[in-house]
């Protein structure tokens, strides 16, 4: 497979504590993308930053191929706070043309840090700091996961073991809702 886009989600500034019924917040982040027919797929997924609260931390890596013939039109990063018995409740949202997210990392040789302002309902909820460059290479069936648009693979950056495979994505689930421009 020829160039893929690395995106590593690094870390989270939120304005505030989500959840309505502690006093923390365990927080993750969902890759989402949206095509052409207006529906989204899960593509994604960080590990849960337990007590993340207000500051959340993952560093997690994530490759994504293109497949031109599946339509993928953007890529919107959700911020979650996560629930045992509770749905998860969402924090803020960003969306980016896949398109531009592709171009700038093609335009630097090192990882560029991208500021990621997050909003819910209209209100700036905090800031999702990613890194994106482009990579050269492929990745095998086991860790990747092919979707409308992209390939995923997931990887957790650490100074032990850099690019070592972090987990399997659950199956994508599609849903069917309107896309809204960012703020």
């Amino acid at each position: 497979i020829g160039k893929q886009l690395d995106i590593t989600i690094v870390d989270a500034q939120l304005k505030r504590i989500f959840d309505s019924l502690k006093n923390n917040q365990d927080v993750f982040v969902q890759m989402v993308c949206g095509y052409a027919d207006g529906s989204q797929l899960v593509v994604g997924r960080t590990e849960v930053c337990k007590n993340g609260n207000l500051n959340p931390r993952w560093s997690e890596r994530f490759l994504c191929g293109r497949d031109q013939g599946r339509g993928g039109r953007t890529l919107m990063f959700q911020v979650h706070i996560d629930h045992l018995f509770r749905t998860p409740v969402l924090c803020g949202e960003a969306e980016f043309g896949l398109d531009n997210l592709w171009t700038r990392a093609s335009t630097g040789a090192q990882p560029q840090k991208v500021p990621v302002p997050l909003f819910k309902k209209g209100e700036q909820t905090g800031i999702l700091t990613i890194l994106i460059a482009m990579q050269a290479g492929s990745f095998g069936p086991s860790t990747s996961r092919s979707f409308a648009g992209t390939e995923v693979a997931g990887y957790k950056s650490s100074p032990s073991a850099p690019g070592a495979p972090l987990h399997s994505f659950q199956q994508p689930q599609p849903s069917h809702y309107q896309q809204h421009p960012l703020q």
